[in-house]
């Protein structure tokens, strides 16, 4: 894997301060996201002849437009992490194949769930999923075809949770690995993506969860 630093030297990090509950392993965090930094796209494009799939959240707006667009020209799938509503999801969402949402999202003019998953298929989305903790997750997919509208709801693992800190990432990792290395369909894809972020909640810290990934059937 290659990680690539775009960012200034005069760029300011992210800071954020945790609080995780011991007796529940819920998590507080309070964070400057990516507000000093504004990152503009590199002068020389990567290369997307063996990209499956672009990952983004709309923290670097800048990035985030450039990279949406490029890669949905070229046909890469393109997956939104949609934690919170941003200016920027306007223009993500109709570039976006796939949009996974957290309970939190809100499309503007929407009044609930349901409405707000129309309103994310009919600015051209494929494929909207909304997340919720322990809840089951609702997902709906547009047919590619015939426009046809199928859904349903996943439920996902019950388990004891010790540290729920990166949860959401951790989702989001094993659901992009599940779709373009796996090649799953939507919901199996969802289905998998839970089940790893399961196994992150019941084990303390960023590294233990990644043991028990080994023997895990991927």
């Amino acid at each position: 894997m290659t990680v690539d630093d775009w960012a200034p030297k005069e760029a300011m990090p992210s800071l954020s301060s945790i609080i995780l509950t011991g007796d529940t392993g819920a998590r507080a965090i309070v964070s400057s996201d990516a507000t000093g930094m504004d990152l503009s796209p590199p002068e020389i494009p990567p290369d997307l002849a063996n990209c499956a799939a672009l990952l983004l959240d709309g923290h670097h707006p800048r990035i985030a437009r450039w990279a949406a667009g490029m890669a949905h020209e070229k046909g890469v799938r393109v997956i939104l992490d949609a934690g919170r509503w941003k200016p920027v999801m306007e223009v993500l969402l109709p570039l976006a194949d796939d949009v996974v949402c957290s309970a939190d999202f809100t499309v503007p003019g929407t009044t609930d769930r349901q409405s707000m998953m129309d309103e994310i298929l009919r600015r051209g989305t494929r494929r909207v999923a909304v997340t919720d903790g322990a809840g089951p997750i609702a997902w709906r997919e547009r047919g590619q075809n015939d426009g046809e509208i199928t859904g349903g709801e996943i439920q996902v693992p019950t388990v004891t949770a010790v540290d729920t800190l990166a949860a959401g990432d951790v989702f989001h990792g094993a659901y992009v690995y599940a779709v373009a290395q796996l090649q799953l369909a939507f919901a199996p894809a969802l289905e998998l993506a839970s089940e790893v972020a399961a196994c992150k909640v019941q084990r303390l810290g960023q590294q233990e969860w990644l043991k028990a990934l080994e023997n895990y059937p991927m």
